[in-house]
């Protein structure tokens, strides 16, 4: 009777659960629970079931309040799943570069339930659909791995992660093409080859291998790789990522240049830069533009935006960390003249007056 009793209310739970939250579920099983039975649970039992103490009731009732907020977030997206999806590595990896892995073998009798997409460590994951972040975490087969839902109710799992992208958190939206770690071999891919693990959850896993036909556009990979410059506030550190970008993606923004799709302005002006010095490190660097005009207060252009990075890098004083707390917005105003000064001052070029002449531009050039 004891075990009829428990197994009763074991699919009392189950079934509330599936019509009720999470709280509301708990507190209908303990109304309507014999006490008899009450009794006969051991305490581990109790705990599982949420019913050994209020605190357990409380956070129940809490992690239903984020699953609530999760499914509306989810249910946001609207749409059906894409029969068609783009590979989720932004860079590096065409259709035909995919190998089905699905069904192979793994320890301990399993069989592989994902698609192994192999990239070199470091390459850009992204999200192939709008999304939400559902889950973030670490465990020993999958590593660092996140999960996200998307549209008609599937849930997308990218694990063997190196890291995720700054910032990243649960409950996140996610544009097609946003970062969400880079490619890796943690979990028990460790000593292995670099790869994202890519697996499609609805009622039970899927095989993503015959719908990833497509590979993110010039336009898409430029927007996506734009995206993540916006994102750095650190004047140093976003010049460093985009001399990151333009040396390890140079191709794409060759092709993008062809094609005429407009680029960020720094990454144009390194692009046409005949040197690039970087300083190891996250909050020092030097880049050496050749710049084409003079400058002067009032002028506007991609060219004074790399200006404004070249002195929030160099901060030769007052106005040039004031300067990087504005921004490098591509206007020349007041605070960018006072800025040029100091850094002609330190530099000894006379006048030291905030103008961008023949013979600051040498000096910048030379380094």
């Amino acid at each position: 009777m004891f075990i009829e009793t428990n197994m009763l209310y074991y699919r009392a739970m189950r079934h509330a659960r599936l019509l009720l939250p999470g709280a509301a579920a708990l507190f209908f099983i303990a109304s309507t629970m014999p006490s008899s039975a009450l009794a006969g649970l051991n305490p581990d039992s109790r705990v599982q079931m949420g019913l050994d103490a209020r605190e357990d009731v409380q956070e129940t009732a809490n992690d239903a309040d984020d699953d609530d907020r999760e499914w509306r977030r989810s249910r946001s997206l609207g749409g059906e799943a894409e029969d068609d999806l783009t590979i989720p590595i932004l860079i590096g990896v065409e259709v035909n570069d995919l190998v089905d892995t699905w069904g192979d073998a793994r320890s301990n009798g399993r069989t592989h339930e994902g698609i192994d997409i192999m990239a070199p460590r470091g390459s850009l994951i992204v999200s192939p659909t709008n999304a939400v972040v559902a889950k973030i975490g670490t465990y020993g087969l999958g590593g660092k791995y996140v999960y996200t839902n998307n549209p008609g109710g599937e849930r997308f799992y990218f694990a063997h992660l190196d890291g995720y992208a700054d910032g990243l958190r649960e409950g996140q939206r996610l544009n097609r093409g946003d970062l969400i770690g880079y490619v890796g071999n943690t979990g028990n891919a460790a000593g292995g080859p670099t790869h994202l693990h890519f697996t499609i959850y609805k009622r039970g896993a899927h095989n993503p291998y015959p719908r990833l036909t497509r590979t993110f556009n010039t336009r898409d990979r430029v927007e996506a790789l734009s995206s993540q410059l916006t994102m750095v506030e650190n004047a140093p550190d976003r010049l460093a990522l985009a001399q990151t970008y333009v040396s390890r993606y140079g191709n794409v923004f060759r092709e993008a240049q062809a094609d005429r799709v407009r680029l960020p302005a720094l990454v144009t002006l390194l692009m046409d830069s005949s040197t690039v010095r970087v300083a190891t490190g996250r909050t020092s660097g030097t880049v050496s533009p050749h710049f084409t005009r003079d400058l002067e207060l009032g002028d506007t252009g991609s060219d004074v935006t790399v200006l404004q990075e070249f002195l929030i890098t160099t901060a030769t004083g007052d106005a040039a960390l004031s300067l990087q707390r504005t921004g490098a917005t591509g206007y020349f105003g007041p605070l960018t003249e006072r800025a040029l000064a100091e850094y002609q001052h330190a530099a000894d070029i006379s006048p030291a007056i905030g103008y961008l002449g023949p013979l600051t531009r040498a000096h910048i050039q030379t380094g």
